[in-house]
């Protein structure tokens, strides 16, 4: 009876640590494949620049470029340049491109015209993108995710005799969000611009060019944390 007992007991306990055994493979393999997943993505999203920037026919147009995880999700965005400098003139231009559902997207183009630039302030994740004409200086303050950007602020200045809304103002004129305000108002972001985000600036690894302010270019001497 005892030799019964004991022979049961053997038997159940074999069984017992067979079934954790193969819950135990079961979960390694699940493991296994979900790191694999994961290492694929990231190859994925690592491999959509480097096709564009080994294509020819792109780097003749844009010999610059600049990477920068502008929403700090891990992926990282691509900043394309025909110079290394951060404001784009007539002459020049650069775009910004994302990875967005598996596709390499344009975000956006700047360039030509009076002259426009992009500058990134990592503290808050937000883009500033600058542009200026003849007696007058723009400014717009985004935030961006997914390929896609959402607009935060924007801020305009114009000089004596530009403003939109009348022609012949006196004095320089100062809007935000559309609406006219004074200037120390109107400096709360274009201050952040200046004194906080970095002026995106292009090179041929990648890793941006040292600022070098340049007093025609339409840009703050502050403007200059690269």
């Amino acid at each position: 009876m005892r030799k019964h007992v004991f022979w049961t007991i053997a038997v159940t306990a074999v069984s017992v640590l067979l079934t954790f055994g193969l819950a135990g493979c079961g979960s390694s393999d699940t493991a296994d494949s979900e790191a694999t997943d994961q290492t694929s993505d990231v190859d994925a999203a690592a491999a959509w620049y480097s096709e564009i920037l080994n294509d020819d026919s792109v780097t003749a147009e844009y010999p610059y470029y600049r990477l920068l995880d502008i929403d700090q999700d891990g992926s990282e965005e691509l900043f394309l340049s025909s110079t290394e400098m951060p404001f784009i003139g007539a002459e020049d231009k650069a775009k910004l491109m994302a990875y967005v559902d598996g596709e390499a997207v344009t975000v956006k183009d700047i360039g030509g015209g009076g002259g426009e630039s992009f500058s990134y302030d990592a503290a808050d994740k937000s883009l500033f993108y600058y542009s200026r004409l003849s007696g007058e200086e723009h400014l717009v303050k985004y935030s961006y995710e997914n390929g896609a950007f959402s607009e935060l602020q924007t801020s305009d200045e114009y000089d004596q005799n530009h403003d939109p809304e009348t022609g012949n103002n006196p004095d320089d004129t100062y809007y935000l969000d559309g609406k006219k305000v004074t200037e120390e108002e109107a400096d709360i972001l274009w201050d952040q611009y200046d004194d906080q985000a970095e002026a995106i600036t292009y090179s041929t690894d990648g890793m941006g060019a040292p600022y070098v302010d340049d007093a025609d270019d339409g840009e703050d001497d502050d403007n200059d944390n690269d």
